[in-house]
């Protein structure tokens, strides 16, 4: 399955960051990436062999002021994958 991560990432006063730095993390495997204009956009193939059940999901936000956000969710896995619970904001 292919999970497609997007977003924006804003600065206190609602402006998009102009780069942030996004690092997302699913259970022990980590992946960084380079927002442009505030935006980002990540695809994670997910392997066939995950084991079913929740996966929990970290997405941090940087910006070049030393901002950070954070939004964590559990995915939920059966045979295939069957949705997503939020638990915070960035």
């Amino acid at each position: 399955d292919i999970i497609q991560i997007a977003g924006v990432v804003n600065e206190a006063y609602g402006n998009n960051a102009l780069k942030p730095s996004i690092k997302v993390v699913l259970d022990s495997n980590s992946y960084s990436i380079d927002g442009v204009g505030g935006k980002f956009s990540l695809t994670l193939d997910i392997s066939k062999k995950i084991k079913s059940g929740e996966h929990k999901i970290e997405i941090n936000a940087y910006d070049q002021k030393a901002n950070t956000g954070t939004l964590t969710a559990v995915l939920k896995f059966a045979s295939r994958f069957i949705g997503v619970k939020k638990y915070s904001n960035l």
